[in-house]
Protein backbone atom coordinates (compact mmCIF):
# COMPACT_ATOMS: atom_id res chain seq x y z
CA UNK A 1 0.00 0.00 0.00
CA UNK A 2 1.51 3.70 -1.15
CA UNK A 3 1.31 5.87 1.94
CA UNK A 4 2.40 9.49 1.97
CA UNK A 5 5.93 9.85 3.35
CA UNK A 6 6.23 13.50 5.82
CA UNK A 7 8.12 15.68 5.69
CA UNK A 8 10.02 14.30 2.48
CA UNK A 9 6.68 14.61 0.95
CA UNK A 10 7.16 11.63 -1.48
CA UNK A 11 5.26 8.33 -1.33
CA UNK A 12 6.49 5.28 -0.40
CA UNK A 13 5.03 1.75 0.04
CA UNK A 14 3.91 0.94 3.40
CA UNK A 15 7.32 -0.97 5.49
CA UNK A 16 9.63 0.03 2.29
CA UNK A 17 13.09 -0.26 3.39
CA UNK A 18 16.21 2.25 2.73
CA UNK A 19 19.69 2.80 4.60
CA UNK A 20 20.58 6.59 5.81
CA UNK A 21 24.39 7.86 6.62
CA UNK A 22 24.81 10.89 9.15
CA UNK A 23 28.20 12.36 9.90
CA UNK A 24 28.88 15.95 11.26
CA UNK A 25 31.29 18.59 9.23
CA UNK A 26 32.62 21.71 10.28
CA UNK A 27 31.03 24.81 8.61
CA UNK A 28 33.09 26.39 5.68
CA UNK A 29 35.54 28.82 6.70
CA UNK A 30 36.40 26.44 9.93
CA UNK A 31 39.71 24.59 10.51
CA UNK A 32 40.65 22.17 12.37
CA UNK A 33 42.78 23.22 15.39
CA UNK A 34 40.32 26.28 16.38
CA UNK A 35 38.44 25.95 19.27
CA UNK A 36 34.83 25.24 17.98
CA UNK A 37 31.44 25.31 19.32
CA UNK A 38 29.91 22.13 18.43
CA UNK A 39 26.27 24.19 18.74
CA UNK A 40 26.90 26.17 15.51
CA UNK A 41 30.07 25.54 14.24
CA UNK A 42 29.32 21.91 12.78
CA UNK A 43 26.69 20.85 9.96
CA UNK A 44 24.67 17.81 10.24
CA UNK A 45 24.48 15.67 6.88
CA UNK A 46 21.49 12.91 6.56
CA UNK A 47 21.70 10.61 3.05
CA UNK A 48 19.26 8.18 2.44
CA UNK A 49 20.18 5.41 0.44
CA UNK A 50 17.88 1.91 -1.54
CA UNK A 51 20.54 -0.15 -0.44
CA UNK A 52 22.62 -1.25 2.19
CA UNK A 53 25.79 -2.15 -0.02
CA UNK A 54 25.08 1.52 -1.65
CA UNK A 55 24.85 3.37 1.65
CA UNK A 56 27.98 2.01 2.69
CA UNK A 57 30.01 3.16 -0.66
CA UNK A 58 28.79 6.35 0.06
CA UNK A 59 29.99 6.41 3.61
CA UNK A 60 33.61 4.95 2.01
CA UNK A 61 33.72 7.59 0.02
CA UNK A 62 32.76 10.59 2.25
CA UNK A 63 35.06 9.13 4.87
CA UNK A 64 38.34 9.04 2.30
CA UNK A 65 37.47 12.65 1.39
CA UNK A 66 37.69 13.29 4.89
CA UNK A 67 34.77 15.08 5.57
CA UNK A 68 33.50 13.86 8.97
CA UNK A 69 34.59 16.16 11.85
CA UNK A 70 34.22 13.19 14.22
CA UNK A 71 36.03 10.40 12.00
CA UNK A 72 33.23 8.36 11.81
CA UNK A 73 29.66 7.93 10.10
CA UNK A 74 26.36 6.54 11.15
CA UNK A 75 24.93 3.65 9.32
CA UNK A 76 20.91 3.11 9.93
CA UNK A 77 18.64 0.97 8.60
CA UNK A 78 15.25 3.10 8.43
CA UNK A 79 12.02 1.65 7.54
CA UNK A 80 8.15 3.48 6.19
CA UNK A 81 5.96 2.53 9.50
CA UNK A 82 2.64 4.88 10.39
CA UNK A 83 2.98 8.62 11.72
CA UNK A 84 -0.59 9.04 11.41
CA UNK A 85 -2.63 6.19 10.29
CA UNK A 86 -6.12 7.26 10.03
CA UNK A 87 -4.59 10.30 7.13
CA UNK A 88 -2.34 7.46 5.86
CA UNK A 89 0.75 9.84 6.61
CA UNK A 90 3.69 7.47 7.17
CA UNK A 91 7.42 8.29 8.46
CA UNK A 92 10.83 6.92 8.11
CA UNK A 93 11.41 5.40 11.13
CA UNK A 94 15.04 3.83 12.58
CA UNK A 95 15.23 0.21 12.41
CA UNK A 96 17.75 -2.03 14.13
CA UNK A 97 20.86 -1.05 15.77
CA UNK A 98 22.60 2.04 14.02
CA UNK A 99 26.16 1.20 13.07
CA UNK A 100 29.34 3.26 13.11
CA UNK A 101 32.14 3.20 10.51
CA UNK A 102 35.53 4.59 10.14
Amino acid sequence: MKVFVYPEKTWEELDAIRWTISWEQLKPGLTLGEEIDFDSDLDYFHVGYPTEQAARHGAKKILDAGKPYFGAITLQKQTVDWFVEEDRIAEWRDSGQPEEIS
